[in-house]
C-alpha cells in the first residue's frame, strides 16, 4: 500500500493518490472506531492498472524496455556489469525521480515499480542469462540461471543448473541433514506431546571460519490449537496498521486461548513477518 502511494506521488498522479489516501483514511477510522466497512474488492487491481497506464504514458518505449529487462533480475544489480548489456542511459528519468538509485556500485530499483512492469518476455530472460554469465556460479547465480532457462523452456539447461545447485547445497551444507535428523528425532521422541505438526524454520545460516552457525525456530502446532491467519502484508489496504499493533493483537488473543497463528505476507515482505516473530519471542 505504501509503495503504491509513493509511486502515485512521485509520478504526479493526484487523482490516484487521493483515491488511495481516501481508502486508507476510511480504514483507519474504522479501526479506531471498531467498525466494519466495505472496501472495493477491485481496489488493488484498479490501483495497479492505473499506475501501469501512467507509467506507459510517462516514459518512452526504450526506457520502459530497459526497465522491464532489469525487472526480471532478482539478485542485486551490479551497475558495471549491467552497463555492458543494458542501455543504462535510458534509465535517467527513473533515476531523476528516485525510482532507481545508484548505491555502492549497485542499481536499486523501486520494488513496487519493478513488480508492476515485470513481464516474462523471451528477450528479457536471454539478457538475464547474459548478465549472470559474468558471475561465478554461486548458489544464488545458479538458481537464477535455472529459473531463466526454465522460463525459456530450455528444460535440459534448467535441469543441469538445478542439479548443480542441489549438489552444491549437499556438498557445502551437509548440516542440513542434521536439521532433518533433529526434526525426525523430535517427532519420534516427543510424539506424545507433539503428535501432529512440527516445522523447523532457518532464521540465520552464517559461515564463521570453518564452522556454520545456524539459528532455527521450531514451530509446533497442537491439535487443541485454533488456527488464525494474520494478514500483515502490504498487498491489502490494512497494512498501515503496523507490526507493533499486530504483535499486541496476537499477545492479547493468546492470553486466554491456545492459538496457532499464521502470518500472511507477500513474497518481498519477509521483514514484516520476522519483526512480528521477534516481537513475540518468549510469548509463543
Amino acid at each position: 500500500m505504501k509503495g503504491y502511494e509513493r509511486l502515485a506521488e512521485v509520478l504526479g498522479a493526484e487523482d490516484l493518490l487521493n483515491y488511495i489516501r481516501d481508502v486508507e483514511k476510511k480504514i483507519m477510522e474504522a479501526i479506531e472506531n471498531d467498525k466494519v466497512i466495505e472496501i472495493d474488492p477491485d481496489f488493488e487491481r484498479k490501483v495497479r492498472d492505473r499506475l501501469r497506464e501512467i507509467i506507459e504514458v510517462k516514459f518512452n518505449e526504450n526506457s520502459l524496455n530497459v526497465l522491464k529487462s532489469l525487472a526480471v533480475l532478482d539478485l542485486p544489480i551490479d551497475a558495471e556489469v549491467a552497463r555492458e548489456i543494458y542501455d543504462l542511459s535510458a534509465l535517467n528519468d527513473f533515476i531523476d525521480l528516485g525510482l532507481i538509485e545508484k548505491r555502492n556500485g549497485y542499481l536499486i530499483v523501486d520494488e513496487t515499480l519493478k513488480d508492476l512492469v515485470r513481464e516474462d518476455v523471451e528477450d528479457y530472460h536471454r539478457k538475464a542469462l547474459e548478465y549472470y554469465s559474468n558471475f561465478e556460479d554461486t548458489l544464488d547465480v545458479m538458481t537464477e540461471k535455472a529459473y531463466h532457462h526454465l522460463m525459456l523452456k530450455e528444460f535440459d539447461r534448467a535441469f543441469d543448473y538445478f542439479m548443480k545447485t542441489a549438489n552444491q547445497i549437499y556438498g557445502r551444507h551437509r548440516c542440513v541433514e542434521k536439521l532433518i535428523f533433529i526434526r525426525e528425532k523430535l517427532m519420534r521422541n516427543l510424539s506424545n506431546e507433539l503428535p501432529y505438526d512440527l516445522t523447523v524454520e532457518i532464521e540465520k545460516f552464517d559461515l564463521d571460519g570453518k564452522m556454520y552457525r545456524i539459528a532455527a525456530i521450531i514451530f509446533v502446532e497442537k491439535p487443541s490449537q485454533k488456527s488464525i491467519v494474520i494478514g500483515a502484508g502490504s498487498s491489502g489496504p490494512s497494512t498501515r496498521w503496523g507490526e507493533s499493533n499486530f504483535i499486541n493483537l496476537i499477545k492479547n488473543l493468546n492470553e486466554n486461548e491456545n492459538l496457532f497463528f499464521y502470518i500472511l505476507c507477500g513474497p518481498n515482505e519477509n521483514e514484516i513477518s520476522k519483526t512480528i516473530r521477534l516481537g513475540l519471542k518468549g510469548d509463543w
